[in-house]
């Protein structure tokens, strides 16, 4: 990347997010570091997953599928008032 890394970019998302309070976005690391250095790294930086190239269309697809239901899970279960930045009380 030009201006940074994979790894200082998910720093910087997860920093925005716990200063603004929001939900987690899910991210998956796609890189050809494969070691379990890199996989701690990625891990340490607040990847949600790691995967390295090349990856087949199946194993991408099936990365995204998983975590985008997670994601419409939380939503489902945690929605935020996006004018209060608060749980939606849902009783």
């Amino acid at each position: 990347m030009p201006i940074m890394d994979s790894l200082a970019a998910t720093r910087d998302i997860r920093a925005l997010e716990r200063e603004r309070g929001m939900a987690s976005t899910s991210i998956v690391e796609l890189t050809a570091d494969a070691g379990v250095h890199d996989i701690e790294r990625s891990t340490h930086a607040g990847c949600n997953a790691h995967s390295s190239k090349p990856i087949s269309k199946t194993a991408l697809l099936s990365a995204i599928e998983k975590y985008r239901r997670q994601s419409v899970e939380m939503v489902s279960n945690d929605a935020i008032d996006a004018n209060q930045r608060r749980p939606i009380n849902r009783k």
